[in-house]
């Protein structure tokens, strides 16, 4: 620029540069953050295993660990395993948007009431999650990961809960 790139031209793109570094970082910073674990891990399961096969994987968990559960499961189990897939996709979908997750995790909760859901039902299903996720991404698993996913389901979970004690108390 020769002359024209004087003292006023330098502090803007000074201002400049110092506006892209700082956005840079918090870019890279996010990219690690929990969201991007969640959608990784995720997208890690669905690459590993088909829709059916890990929907079959968090059913036959969830009656592992809470066998007295599946009184409450009248559809047959390839329908609940897709329902199951389609849950977990669901909170993965609105994970950068708590507006439209807090939205559908009360609808959730409140639908759950028809079927007979309990509060102290919900937290059950952060275990089977968990469990299938490890298994589910094997070697890729890490503890970030799993932190992430807890974050996310502890969040959710007190959102449905508080939904589901919403729907029993006013129907």
């Amino acid at each position: 620029l020769g002359a024209e790139f004087n003292e006023k031209v330098q502090e803007a793109w000074g201002w400049v540069w110092a506006w892209l570094t700082k956005s840079m970082t918090l870019t890279l910073e996010t990219a690690g953050g929990h969201n991007s674990l969640v959608l990784k891990s995720w997208d890690i399961c669905m690459d590993n295993y088909t829709e059916e096969e890990l929907g079959g994987m968090l059913f036959d968990t969830l009656f592992e660990l809470a066998p007295s559960l599946k009184s409450m499961f009248a559809r047959p189990r390839p329908v609940m395993a897709m329902k199951f897939v389609e849950m977990v996709s669901t909170l993965v979908s609105f994970v950068d948007d708590e507006s439209r997750m807090i939205e559908q995790i009360t609808w959730l909760g409140s639908r759950h009431v028809k079927y007979g859901a309990k509060p102290h039902h919900i937290p059950i299903m952060g275990q089977v999650l968990l469990t299938v996720l490890e298994q589910s991404c094997g070697d890729e698993w890490t503890d970030e990961m799993a932190d992430a996913w807890m974050d996310l389901w502890n969040a959710s979970c007190s959102r449905m809960m508080a939904a589901i004690k919403s729907g029993e108390q006013y129907g």
